[in-house]
């Protein structure tokens, strides 16, 4: 009786592999961050809203306020963007609360830098943001002719 050869076959490993923790939202990462043209926090909750094929206002208001602990909010969003949306963007108690809420929905660690939070204890609140939104229009459409990611 002729006799077969064994096969070898290569050794699995059958741990559990590690998974990161998911995000609840998708983690996109900022545009900018460590140099002059720094996105900032809002732009960047727009280009979330966007990836997730959203409008702003819903991203914000079904996934973003809920997590502020403030029930206030949600009823009537309208005083949250006249009072509050440019000082997401600055140095108070807002951008602080925004950046801690969006880095827990998206792992994301450093969304400060969207802001001027790190500039906190260096120049004053009073005056540092514009009451309207600046941008510069013959750049945003040559980013978006060269496929480039348009941001504020």
């Amino acid at each position: 009786m002729a006799t077969t050869p064994l096969l070898m076959y290569e050794e699995w490993n059958l741990q559990t592999p590690h998974v990161p923790a998911r995000s609840r939202l998708y983690p996109l990462e900022p545009v900018g961050v460590g140099t002059s043209y720094v996105e900032s926090l809002t732009s960047y909750v727009a280009r979330l809203a966007e990836a997730h094929s959203v409008t702003p206002g819903k991203l914000v208001k079904r996934e973003i306020l809920p997590q502020f602990g403030r029930p206030s909010l949600l009823r009537n969003m309208t005083p949250f963007w006249l009072t509050y949306a440019r000082a997401l963007n600055g140095v108070t108690g807002w951008a602080s609360d925004l950046v801690q809420v969006l880095q827990t929905l998206t792992q994301q660690s450093d969304l400060r830098f969207l802001t001027m939070l790190p500039w906190a204890k260096v120049v004053s609140a009073y005056g540092l943001l514009r009451h309207q939104r600046a941008w510069c229009p013959i750049c945003l459409e040559v980013w978006q002719k060269n496929g480039m990611v348009v941001y504020e």
